[in-house]
């Protein structure tokens, strides 16, 4: 700058001096919004601001000096002092601190000369940010320039450094000292951007951590900031404002200006205590939470650091299922394990459980447990026996809890060991009659004074035949029983014994009483119990197994095992023991074991035999005992009738009949036999007792024909007397001359009237005949044709039934097939004996077919084909052929005999080898010759022509 502009400096300054605020602030403005950093103002050696915190002496020289009198109103100055070497200075500066920038800045200044400077200089500089150099935007030798600089005038900025002071300008020697020389500035303002924004916050805390939280939690922050220092914090939840914490807050003049360049710590540490249940915040987890530190100035630059907070206000729901291990009922162990379900739906998860027991006497204690998901406390006591209530609530891992969500159960504590229980005792035999009524056992029941505060539960009562047994042994736990009581209450002091509670002989009753809390007496309260609920055992002799044909004599004994059957003084009560029969109703008694009678009288006797036991127990059927033994005895000496039936049934005379009949026993068996008339032995036929008569079968087939035979009939009662005869119903003699039914004869079989018959292939054969009986014509029989076929059949024979007519005659035509022979047979019925006739023959002549070309060229093969047809053969490995060609008269086989295949086909492949000049016609025919095993007549097939040509 010459020094002309400089002369003109100070007046354009105050020429733009009052659009120059105007201007600084416009500037301002649209620099915050171009840039990133914030801005703010600072005043220093102003009114209003007379502190220069941020002003500093540069440069050591003895021959300039530093002042200031900004505290006074005036100005930061720098004089010449006294002679300077060369290159000598010294200055007031301001510099940007680290993380900004000067952006605009406003001073008063006033450069003073020396009349005589000797070298020295006044100046004012800066430096421009990213310039390696300093600007001097004034510099004075001699004379004066002053005014207010405004660098938004010039658009030099930004700027690191703006000065004014003084310097030697001599490159040797020295500057002479110029007492009027100095430099000054005054009212000196400066825009400042910070260009650093915040480091990001630091977070801490257990929301920070993924933890659950609740109501107001505390997060520490750390933050920092390079340039004007950390100002505000803020926080959002889920994008809305939950907090603002304004960390710095420097004095500022109503214009806006703070006192210092750095107004605000560069670093800052604390604790922020955040609502969770601000709006913003929602319940769950994934709520995003924003902290931000904002760096001081307007347009101020921030940083931000998110979170995910996992938020639950709620308290926990009371435990559910809250239960007491071994139940709410008294328990003899002062330790009770506490166990409970955890609500569902829970956000944050359970962490702590508290359980409060209060009692009699005002007792209350507080008890907590922690772990995850926590759902049991166990051990928890009580200070003495009785009933105490224990209340359950939950703490969650954000801390909510509540003493109004809380679950109950009772603690009932009885350590009380009862007194024992002593059962009464049976005066005597206990009776089969006594258990089926029930016996009643009762034993002693505690008095008032000895029920402990669980009371009674009942009684463990067992019934066995030790008298050492303790109905609690092997319980785990001494004070106990090992297994359930039988008697529940204090009131069931008895039990109903029956049959299925006792065995016979000894038996123990043993008793336990338990309290509530399971406590058992020390002492086994027993007595013993006699049983016998068996019937005496009585024993009938002298019965015989069915009827009888005499007196019988009878004795009955009885024994008994246990109370026995003899009488003492044991017990005079009872009945003494006796044994009894009954005949017909009729008693017959003795006392002791054993008593006898006779029966002699005709027919059956029912007999009935009991005896009682010194016990008691009697099977006399009376008053619900048990039914007495019985016997029948049946006695019959009459023998019974038996006769042959006076005629025989002309429908079936082979069936003989004998009518029997015995009054008492009843038939029991008989038998029909026969004999030729003189000879000595007789012939058993099977025979039948059918109700009222004896039936058996004769066949007229093993009767010679002219021969008399004698029948004899014999049967006998169930009592063993036996009765014969030979004799009708009306007095004669059963015998006859036999046979008993009808001859009868098959006559004239033929098959298409012929005995002897040939036919052709595929023709059927019609059979017929005429069965004759002896008794007239055997209208509705049935007669069988049998027919044999001949070797080489697939089957050896057939069968069919035919019925004959009116008059006996029977006919039928028979399938096709092979060669057979035919029989009828008729098998007999009830009235006729059996018949068969003559054979009869049937001879089936074959079929074979042949096809051939009719014209084959000489020295060619010729192909003949064919089929033998032979329904019912088995052609096995194939039936002989011949093809045949007619020579002269006679015919000559073709090459070699053939053999069909399973199904009767066959191929002849022939060559016409001979020298051909002319054509020549041959005759040809297929051929089945007679073969042993061949059910068929040989056959020729028809003769096919064929010409060979040359």
């Amino acid at each position: 700058m010459t020094r002309t502009m400089l002369l003109h400096l100070p007046g354009l300054l105050r020429a733009v001096a009052p659009c120059a605020a105007l201007l600084l602030l416009s500037l301002g403005a649209f620099a915050g919004s171009a840039r990133a950093g914030g801005f703010y103002r600072v005043s220093e050696c102003s009114p209003g601001h007379p502190g220069t915190p941020d002003a500093m002496v540069e440069g050591t020289s003895p021959g300039y000096s530093a002042s200031t009198s900004c505290a006074a109103g005036n100005w930061l100055q720098v004089q010449s002092s006294g002679e300077a070497s060369a290159g000598a200075a010294k200055h007031w500066t301001y510099r940007a601190a680290p993380g900004t920038r000067i952006a605009d800045f406003g001073v008063d200044f006033n450069l003073s000369g020396d009349a005589n400077p000797d070298g020295n200089r006044s100046i004012m500089f800066v430096r421009r940010s990213g310039q390696p150099q300093r600007e001097n935007l004034s510099v004075v030798a001699s004379g004066s320039t002053a005014g207010h600089y405004d660098s938004t005038i010039q658009g030099l900025g930004p700027f690191d450094l703006v000065g004014v002071g003084m310097f030697c300008s001599k490159d040797a020697g020295r500057c002479g000292y110029a007492p009027a020389q100095f430099a000054r500035m005054a009212k000196i303002s400066f825009l400042m951007e910070d260009v650093s924004p915040p480091d990001a916050p630091i977070l801490g805390g257990d929301a920070v951590d993924g933890r659950w939280v609740g109501g107001t939690t505390p997060v520490a922050v750390a933050e920092a900031d390079t340039g004007s220092g950390v100002w505000r914090t803020t926080v959002t939840a889920n994008g809305q404002a939950v907090l603002s914490d304004t960390v710095c807050e420097p004095g500022q003049d109503p214009a806006g200006y703070v006192s210092s360049m750095r107004p605000c710590d560069q670093a800052e540490l604390r604790q922020l205590g955040i609502d969770t249940t601000a709006a913003g915040f929602a319940e769950g987890a994934g709520n995003d939470v924003r902290v931000c530190t904002y760096e001081y100035g307007f347009a101020a630059a921030s940083t931000c650091t998110n979170a995910a907070f996992r938020v639950d206000n709620e308290a926990p729901a009371a435990p559910l299922a809250l239960e007491v291990a071994g139940g709410q009922d008294w328990h003899r162990d002062n330790d009770f394990d506490i166990s409970w379900t955890n609500p569902a739906g829970q956000r944050a998860p359970i962490t702590a459980a508290s359980v409060r027991v209060t009692g009699p006497g005002g007792f209350e204690q507080t008890t907590t447990a922690t772990g995850p998901d926590i759902t049991a406390i166990d051990d928890v006591t009580v200070p003495a026996v009785g009933t105490y209530r224990a209340a359950v609530h939950l703490r969650d891992a954000a801390g909510n809890e509540s003493g109004l969500n809380a679950a109950a159960v009772d603690l009932k504590f009885d350590d009380t060991v009862p007194n024992g229980s002593r059962p009464e005792k049976a005066n005597g035999w206990i009776s089969r009659k006594s258990l089926s009524r029930g016996y009643l056992q009762t034993w002693r029941k505690p008095s008032v004074t000895e029920i402990p505060p669980s009371g009674i539960a009942g009684y463990r009562a067992v019934v066995n035949t030790s008298g050492e047994h303790d109905p609690c042994a092997g319980a785990a736990d001494p004070r106990a029983c090992s297994a359930p009581l039988t008697e529940v209450g204090i009131d069931s002091n008895s039990r109903v014994l029956d049959g299925d509670d006792l065995v016979e002989g000894a038996n123990w009753v043993h008793v336990v009483p338990v309290t509530g809390s399971g406590m058992r007496a020390t002492e086994v309260g027993r007595v013993p119990l006699k049983v016998d609920v068996t019937d005496p055992v009585t024993r009938l002799s002298g019965v015989p197994a069915g009827w009888v044909n005499h007196p019988v004599d009878l004795e009955v004994r009885a024994e008994d095992t246990l109370s026995g059957m003899a009488d003492t003084d044991e017990y005079p009560d009872d009945a003494p023991p006796r044994t009894v029969i009954a005949i017909d109703g009729a008693i017959v008694e003795a006392a002791g074991a054993n008593v006898s009678a006779r029966i002699g009288d005709e027919g059956r006797h029912e007999v009935g035999y009991w005896a009682r036991d010194l016990a008691g127990n009697e099977n006399d059927g009376s008053g619900g005992n048990r039914p007495p033994g019985t016997a029948s005895v049946s006695i019959d000496t009459t023998a019974p009738s038996v006769s042959f039936s006076a005629h025989q049934d002309p429908a079936d005379p082979d069936r003989l009949e004998a009518p029997v009949a015995d009054a008492l026993s009843g038939i029991a068996d008989g038998g029909i036999s026969y004999r030729r008339k003189g000879d000595p032995a007789w012939i058993e036929l099977p025979t039948r007792v059918q109700r009222d008569r004896l039936v058996a079968r004769v066949d007229s087939e093993a009767l010679a024909r002219g021969v008399t035979y004698e029948f004899r009939a014999e049967a006998s009662d169930r009592a063993g007397n036996v009765a014969m005869s030979s004799r009708r119903s009306d007095g004669s003699e059963m015998a006859t001359t036999g046979p008993f039914r009808a001859v009868a004869e098959l006559r004239g079989l033929r098959v298409n009237g012929q005995r002897r018959v040939r036919i052709g292939y595929g023709r059927p054969a019609r059979v017929s005949g005429r069965l004759v009986a002896a008794d007239g014509d055997a209208a509705g029989a049935t007669v069988t044709l049998e027919e044999s076929f001949a070797p080489g059949s697939k089957r050896p024979t057939r069968s069919i039934r035919v019925p004959t007519d009116s008059a006996g005659r029977f006919s039928a035509t028979l399938a096709g097939g092979p060669s057979r022979t035919i029989v009828a047979r008729f098998a007999g019925d009830a009235r006729r004996l059996s018949a068969s006739s003559a054979s009869v023959a049937v001879r089936v002549r074959g079929r074979v077919s042949l096809r051939a070309p009719k014209r084959v060229e000489a020295g060619r093969r010729a192909s003949f084909r064919g089929r033998v047809s032979a329904k019912g053969a088995d052609f096995g490995s194939g039936k002989s052929v011949e093809v045949q060609v007619r020579i002269g008269r006679r015919w000559k086989t073709v090459g070699r005999s053939l053999r069909t295949d399973a199904r009767g086909r066959f191929t002849l492949r022939y060559r016409f080898v001979a020298s051909y000049t002319r054509p020549v016609r041959y005759r040809f025919r297929a051929v089945v010759l007679r073969e042993r095993g061949w059910p068929y007549l040989p056959a020729a097939s028809r003769i096919r022509s064929l010409v060979v040509v040359p």
